[in-house]
């Protein structure tokens, strides 16, 4: 009787790790928007974090329903558990982050071979940078952009002396010799149409 209890204890043990083990995939992550610079989503029910995506996996979050935008993209967000249960990635839990105004990346002109990125970066101090990226792709009329090096760029400030100005092969940076209220920082990238 003792070895028999023991045995059903032990499956129901083993039934119920079995059935944490194989639990339902956690729903999709809904209202996935852009809110000025920061990326927000809706909660999922029994999720205890979410996962950020943007041309692969980009950040955690365990703490809230927002993330910054720092960069041009796709941003998808996936809800997990502390079980090891996901969301799933792709659907309709995406949004796409094209510009906004104070400190983020915005598009001057995109097309004829080149793209245009510029940064505003505000209240930098005495050797500090503001630097604008080429991102991997933008979107435009007819189709969709793949962003390649830069080639060149500008600085543009409120009225102070730039200690240097360095093209690097992704960005453009303009370091400043003085506290500055508003920088602006241009990259001039490649760019290849790519039509669907």
């Amino acid at each position: 009787m003792f070895r028999l209890s023991q045995s059903l204890l032990i499956f129901v043990l083993l039934s119920a790790g079995w059935t944490q083990a194989y639990a339902q995939p956690l729903q999709p992550v809904q209202n996935v928007r852009i809110a000025g610079d920061q990326l927000t989503w809706d909660a999922v029910e029994g999720a205890t974090g979410y996962n950020i995506f943007l041309r692969g996996y980009l950040a955690t979050v365990r703490d809230g329903l927002t993330f910054p935008l720092t960069e041009l993209g796709s941003y998808t967000v996936s809800a997990f558990d502390d079980n090891g249960n996901f969301g799933p990635i792709l659907g309709s839990n995406s949004a796409f982050f094209e510009s906004d105004v104070d400190n983020r990346p915005f598009v001057n002109v995109l097309g004829d071979g080149m793209a245009y990125f510029s940064t505003r970066c505000f209240d930098v101090n005495a050797g500090e940078t503001c630097a604008a990226r080429c991102p991997d792709g933008a979107g435009g009329v007819g189709g969709f952009f793949i962003i390649g090096a830069s080639t060149g760029g500008a600085c543009n400030s409120s009225g102070t002396d730039f200690v240097s100005a360095q093209v690097n092969p992704d960005e453009y940076s303009c370091t400043v010799s003085s506290f500055t209220t508003r920088v602006e920082a241009q990259v001039a990238c490649t760019s290849t149409l790519f039509t669907q």
